[in-house]
C-alpha cells in the first residue's frame, strides 16, 4: 500500500476520535434526540417493530433512542470511540 492509499484509509480513524465522539456525537439533550425520533418516524413511515441499520451510527445515540421506541436497530461504526 502506497503512502497516500494508507493515509486515505485511516484519515477517518485519526479524525473520529473520543474527543469528536465527546464533543460532537454526545451533545443531543434526550428531547432533541426524542424529536429526530419521531421525525424519522414520520418521514420513513416506519411501523412498530421495524427492522432499521444505523450505519455510521457513532456513539449510538440515535441507534439506542429508536430501539427504545420499539424499533429493532441495528447500529454499526468503523470507528470504535
Amino acid at each position: 500500500m502506497t503512502m497516500l492509499a494508507e493515509r486515505q484509509t485511516n484519515w477517518c480513524a485519526e479524525f473520529f476520535d473520543a474527543l469528536f465522539a465527546e464533543h460532537c456525537l454526545m451533545t443531543r439533550s434526550a428531547a432533541e434526540v426524542d424529536e429526530i425520533v419521531v421525525f424519522l418516524a414520520r418521514v420513513l413511515r416506519l411501523k412498530p417493530d421495524a427492522r432499521i441499520f444505523d450505519q455510521c451510527c457513532g456513539v449510538g445515540t440515535l441507534s439506542l433512542a429508536l430501539s427504545r421506541a420499539g424499533y429493532r436497530t441495528h447500529g454499526v461504526d468503523l470507528i470504535p470511540a
